[in-house]
């Protein structure tokens, strides 16, 4: 039997989702939830085997839209139970320090989710949210958060630190988070293979463009630089500071 993961990715007022063969990669089934929350009617997507699926309706909340999105599995297929789903994904925007590494969807993970929302409030909230209502959906399913954050957890001090009061710094963790950064690591990954070079030694500017976009420098497939700093959100507190911030870096 094929083994599969369901892959989320919510937001706000959306939710966007894949389940994916674990072998060969490929997409097997995806859809979009849109404006869930809002006044109007919201909006869903479902594809699968070359047909789109579309439905409008008022969306309450996540609950409301994840539990839509299990009954188009089930309608339109594939079944979920009969797939070979193994695991459930959560793509999270800001891991912080806490999260170098993905880790298993807990009661604990999770608040520690939504606590790192003073970093990323447009996204960390949701993504915690989401999170809560698959497991109550799917109970028995591992669930996984992976951190758009973690990659850029090995960028060098001279480029993750600013010239900031070092106490000031770490009690409001002011640091170089990166955004993007599953897509970075992707990308870098895959391009030693298409070069016929192996990754040690190779240098590499790699690029996300899409709704959001940034740019990292690579060397031997771990970032040395990128161009997102505090935070990706505009909606924060905080001021995005981007490669060209006129804040000085420590050398240290």
């Amino acid at each position: 039997m094929a083994k599969t993961v369901l892959v989320i990715n919510s937001g706000s007022s959306s939710i966007k989702y894949q389940l994916v063969d674990l072998e060969s990669g490929e997409g097997i089934a995806s859809g979009l939830v849109e404006k869930i929350g809002e006044p109007i009617d919201g909006h869903y997507k479902y594809e699968y085997n070359g047909e789109k699926h579309e439905l409008e309706e008022p969306i309450a909340n996540h609950e409301q839209g994840l539990k839509r999105v299990l009954g188009f599995f089930e309608e339109y297929g594939p079944n979920l139970n009969e797939s070979g789903i193994i695991a459930v994904g959560h793509r999270v925007v800001q891991g912080g320090n806490t999260f170098p590494d993905p880790a298993l969807v807990t009661d604990e993970t999770t608040q520690k989710v939504e606590d790192l929302a003073v970093l990323a409030p447009l996204h960390n909230g949701p993504e915690a949210k989401g999170a809560r209502v698959m497991r109550e959906l799917m109970p028995d399913i591992p669930q996984v958060f992976v951190f758009d954050s973690s990659f850029f957890q090995q960028l060098p001090k001279a480029s993750s630190t600013y010239a900031l009061n070092k106490e000031v710094a770490d009690k409001y963790k002011i640091r170089r988070y990166g955004a993007h950064g599953t897509s970075h690591w992707f990308v870098s990954s895959q391009i030693p293979g298409f070069l016929g070079k192996p990754a040690e030694g190779l240098k590499q500017i790699v690029l996300h463009i899409g709704n959001g976009a940034s740019a990292s420098a690579e060397l031997s497939g771990r970032p040395m630089e990128t161009s997102m700093g505090l935070t990706r959100s505009r909606a924060s507190s905080w001021v995005p500071v981007p490669a060209t911030s006129i804040l000085p870096r420590s050398s240290t």
